[in-house]
């Protein structure tokens, strides 16, 4: 409100300034009414945050892929292997193969 008292009283002091204050004044209406006045063309949707940022998307998803195949690796060769039975009868090993020849 200051600056609004001490260009009006400039201004009736000063035509020129007076003038120029004018201007000054549709220079910034102009400048707000192209902010507000922008043509939306269709419905206007928030952009959406991702939850892992795109650059390292692939990197993170490669990473969890490798860790559940070496779990998985580990999981399958600690585990005991089950203990062998007798077989059926007339089942014939190919230990028994050979040494029938």
């Amino acid at each position: 409100m200051r600056k609004f008292f001490i260009y009006y009283k400039n201004a009736l002091l000063n035509p020129i300034y007076s003038l120029f204050y004018v201007l000054k004044i549709k220079e910034k209406m102009s400048k707000q009414n192209q902010k507000s006045k922008e043509r939306v063309i269709g419905k206007s949707t928030p952009e959406k945050k991702p939850l892992i940022d795109p650059r390292y998307k692939s990197v993170i998803n490669t990473t969890i892929f490798i860790l559940v195949l070496v779990i998985f690796f580990i999981v399958n060769n600690t585990r005991d292997e089950p203990k062998s039975g007798p077989h059926p009868p007339g089942y014939k090993s190919s230990s028994n193969i050979e040494q029938t020849k």
